[in-house]
């Protein structure tokens, strides 16, 4: 796994709402730059469906009383790809982190951007395995970061659209 790829370019229509219309990664710019004070909220979240491990990342625009639009994108790999626990929430992370830095390159620098890892820093489950990794991770890349139970970028909507 390339950490950080920029291959992934989001110039397609490959980003949806929540209703499914199809959007260019340009009009989610576009919308975010109408609402100067929303809040930008970026989770991944990853599910097993028959053959396919399918992976979606979100971006969450929350402005109270204003804005509260996401669009989200899917990917698949094949499970024939054995994927440890670990590079599996790593591999959400990273997909996060390509989309934030592409919404940054393309935002006003004075826009904060929080990433929501689908990882628990409870030491009782198993995804706490790459808890501090990933925090670091998000943090040495200039995000905010939320984790498990606050993350509902990645926890809810991200999980819903990954399934």
């Amino acid at each position: 796994m390339e950490l950080l790829e920029k291959n992934w370019k989001m110039a397609e229509k490959d980003w949806k709402n929540s209703y499914g219309k199809q959007f260019q990664f340009e009009d989610i710019i576009d919308t975010i730059n109408k609402f100067p004070k929303a809040q930008i909220h970026i989770g991944t979240d990853s599910h097993f469906k028959s053959d396919k491990l399918i992976y979606a990342t979100v971006i969450a625009i929350y402005s109270p009383g204003l804005c509260s639009k996401y669009f989200f994108k899917r990917t698949k790999e094949s499970r024939n790809k054995k994927l440890s626990l670990k590079l599996r929430l790593l591999r959400e992370v990273n997909d996060s982190i390509n989309a934030a830095a592409e919404l940054r390159d393309n935002l006003s620098s004075a826009r904060k951007i929080s990433i929501h890892a689908d990882i628990s820093e409870n030491k009782k489950n198993k995804s706490n395995i790459v808890c501090d990794q990933a925090k670091n991770w998000i943090k040495a890349m200039g995000f905010d970061c939320k984790m498990k139970p606050i993350s509902w970028a990645s926890s809810s909507i991200a999980d819903l659209h990954a399934k």
